[in-house]
């Protein structure tokens, strides 16, 4: 999913994360080996990302590793999904994507 992150004023007094979804991609039982460079081009070349949130969980782990060398730990968030994380996700990627210089 390549999202753009935002914050709205709503009723003139307060400010709400917003996240716009762009474009969604999908990739079923594709090699690493195969969807790291397809991922590394999206990312780098057709979306020019500022932040990337990976899933690091399981098997993602590698994928969130190799982009994260690509590109910086800078750039890339590895996430790794617990019950606890899940409540947390959504509000740290905004205020990550939306204070960087």
């Amino acid at each position: 999913m390549i999202a753009h992150a935002e914050r709205l004023q709503v009723d003139g007094l307060v400010v709400e994360p917003r996240l716009r979804v762009v474009a969604l991609y999908a990739w079923r039982g594709t090699p690493h080996r195969q969807l790291y460079p397809q991922v590394l081009e999206l990312v780098r070349a057709v979306w020019r990302c500022a932040r990337v949130v990976v899933d690091a969980t399981g098997v993602g782990s590698g994928l969130a590793t190799f982009l994260g060398a690509a590109l910086g730990s800078g750039t890339v968030l590895p996430y790794v999904y617990t019950a606890a994380s899940k409540s947390r996700l959504a509000y740290d990627f905004l205020t990550r994507s939306t204070t960087a210089a």
